[in-house]
């Protein structure tokens, strides 16, 4: 499978640029990363990779809850939204957000 701009697909893409670089997106970069400040210091590998399930699974639900009280859940549009939501890379937006709050907390 071909990458867009680095990312799994563009509809991974498209997650992480909205929430830094759009005012809706601080919002929800405060809803969704919250569990950000709960990284350990110490963490081992196989630690890691749980921990980044565990906040994949939370962003991607986050993200829904979101989603729902913008637009409801009934829909045409939201109908497209799930589908959409399937797409997304959460565990690879999950990481990535988890790498870089790691990197500004070391420095």
């Amino acid at each position: 499978m071909e990458k867009y701009n680095g990312w799994t697909n563009k509809a991974t893409w498209l997650v992480p640029l909205w929430i830094d670089n759009v005012n809706d997106g601080r919002m929800l970069r405060t809803k969704c990363l919250g569990f950000l400040d709960f990284y350990p210091d110490d963490i081992v590998a196989e630690s890691r990779e749980e921990w980044i399930c565990s906040a994949a699974s939370k962003l991607e639900d986050s993200f829904y809850d979101y989603a729902a009280n913008r637009i409801g859940t009934v829909g045409l549009i939201f109908d497209l939204l799930r589908i959409t939501m399937h797409e997304i890379n959460w565990y690879e937006i999950a990481e990535h957000y988890a790498e870089q709050f790691y990197e500004e907390k070391a420095a």
